[in-house]
């Protein structure tokens, strides 16, 4: 583990910050470093297995089951977002017959960020969120113009996060909040005008924020942002293509609900771009030349950049009683 961890701390280490302008001081996009070829995939947004970090939200107001088949996604605002995940902290100044010991606990200082996301782009649901809190010492999310990680490749093709979990949990903790790693999602594909809301708790250590999510109805767009330096904010964020699959905008590579759940989204077998870019949107592309047809129209499912809207409002933590 250790060894492992070194590993993703020089990755991260060795490349140079990118900055986006997001906001006055700039929201960091940051990568982690190498990306490990895989040879195949069980794909399986329709049929996820779930874990425990996830807790979903109530889509209040939406018509969440009618979301996963519209392409506009209309619905109202989901303002219940998912709760966070993640592992739990042990009390401490507790002595072993229960009762207080005179340990006095240090001063809490920490805050919490509540975050808002609107999906802004029609025919283009959202999948659930990988959140985290870190420093800047952590295996960053990801950073423009550098290779995606697997874990993020698998998120930006599949829309399942579980491997990001694994990947922070198991194989980069470095610099990571444990207990704030979670996925976060309503309780059907996040669509046009809806709105994830949820919660993370940052302190002095661990000031930072990452997300990301798939845009279902692509190859492997995603939307996210890392290493953000969260305060009273909104800002308005793109999207990027992870570089890992061909934009062939074939439904037999695609796991959003534009096409047809028996697909199966495959990987394709030619390599993607080999980097994170903004991604150019569908473009109509003929997966099939004999057919001569597309399977996504470009006036349903292409957007506009931004993509998603993202409101933080932070507040001083509540100190624990001991």
């Amino acid at each position: 583990m250790m060894i492992r961890s070194l590993s993703c701390f020089l990755a991260g280490f060795l490349l140079l910050p990118g900055v986006l302008a997001l906001k006055p001081g700039g929201a960091i996009d940051v990568f982690d470093g190498v990306n490990e070829e895989e040879t195949s995939k069980t794909r399986g947004l329709r049929n996820q297995q779930r874990v425990n970090t996830r807790h979903r939200g109530n889509n209040n107001g939406g018509n969440s089951g009618g979301n996963r088949g519209n392409n506009g996604g209309g619905g109202g605002n989901g303002g219940g977002g998912g709760r966070r995940g993640g592992a739990g902290r042990n009390r401490m100044g507790m002595n072993d017959g229960g009762s207080r010991s005179e340990v006095v606990p240090p001063p809490r200082e920490g805050k919490k960020a509540t975050i808002k996301i609107t999906n802004l782009a029609n025919g283009q649901p959202l999948s659930e969120f990988y959140v985290m809190a870190h420093n800047a010492e952590a295996a960053p999310l990801f950073e423009l113009g550098k290779r995606a990680t697997e874990s993020l490749g698998v998120l930006a093709e599949t829309g399942e996060a579980e491997e990001l979990v694994r990947r922070y949990v198991e194989v980069c903790p470095y610099g990571v909040k444990e207990d704030s790693l979670s996925i976060e999602a309503l309780d059907e594909l996040q669509g046009l005008g809806e709105v994830l809301e949820f919660e993370v708790e940052l302190t002095e250590e661990f000031p930072l924020i990452s997300f990301a999510s798939m845009a279902t109805n692509t190859n492997d767009a995603f939307v996210g942002v890392a290493g953000l330096e969260a305060g009273d904010m909104t800002i308005y964020v793109s999207a990027y293509d992870a570089g890992t699959e061909l934009n062939n905008e074939s439904c037999e590579f695609i796991p959003g609900p534009a096409c047809n759940p028996e697909s199966g989204n495959e990987r394709t077998p030619e390599d993607g771009e080999g980097a994170i870019y903004i991604h150019p949107g569908i473009q109509g592309v003929y997966p099939d030349k004999e057919r001569n047809a597309t399977d996504l129209n470009p006036a349903q499912y292409d957007w506009r950049n931004p993509f998603i809207k993202v409101e933080v409002t932070i507040e001083e933590a509540e100190e624990e009683e001991y």
